[in-house]
């Protein structure tokens, strides 16, 4: 455990260490003002994941599930974006959104036409401090690579900003998970009778999105 320690915190430094050379070259070039800054990640927990020490990393927060799955500790990823005099300095937003949003946003920040097959959206309304009425309310998520190296079972689901529905089809598994009450979704609710109405609605939602995907 501790060189698993040790490596992760030597890469949060050197990340750390690198993307403060990039907004110092930028401001020594003169164009920080008006450059837009994304930084994220492309999943959730990555590293060393049969050497993690959970009690260590649930210090910062839920992460239950490793990379490839729905739980939130393989899909939630860090999204920070600064853009001076576009951006509020310290503001939040709550919206759902996903990687497939980052070519809209450069291509709309750009003055640059989005093609109408693209999947994603510009994020552009939130930089703004704007919240887009039709923005979208749920995300599709499908993993298929087992076996594989992360030793996932195959899986689809929808995640709302409440409620995540998992299908593990290979094996007739489904889970339902109340994010508000259980963050850490340490208990499926699918086949409680309370989230009965809940479990169709996301039933609905994700036969939708999967023809949405063309799934």
């Amino acid at each position: 455990w501790p060189e698993t320690a040790s490596r992760y915190a030597a890469m949060v430094t050197m990340i750390d260490r690198q993307l403060g050379e990039l907004l110092t070259l930028l401001k020594q070039l003169g164009i920080a003002e008006n450059t837009l800054v994304m930084f994220s990640s492309d999943n959730g927990t990555t590293h060393l994941e049969k050497e993690v020490d959970y009690e260590f990393f649930e210090s910062v927060g839920p992460l239950r599930g490793l990379k490839g799955s729905l739980y939130e500790g393989g899909i939630r990823v860090p999204f920070i974006v600064r853009w001076p005099g576009v951006i509020k300095p310290g503001s939040v937003s709550d919206a759902l959104i996903q990687n497939i949003d980052y070519a809209p946003t450069f291509l709309d920040a750009a003055g640059l036409p989005i093609p109408g097959d693209t999947q994603g959206e510009s994020l552009l309304p939130f930089m703004e401090g704007r919240s887009p009425s039709n923005w979208r309310e749920s995300v599709y998520y499908h993993y298929y690579e087992f076996p594989g190296w992360h030793d996932v079972r195959r899986h689809y689901g929808v995640r709302t900003d409440r409620h995540k529905l998992i299908h593990y089809y290979d094996i007739g598994e489904w889970e339902l998970f109340d994010l508000q009450a259980d963050p850490d979704e340490l208990k499926s609710v699918h086949d409680d009778p309370k989230y009965a109405d809940v479990r169709k609605e996301l039933e609905v939602e994700l036969a939708r999105l999967r023809k949405e995907c063309g799934a």
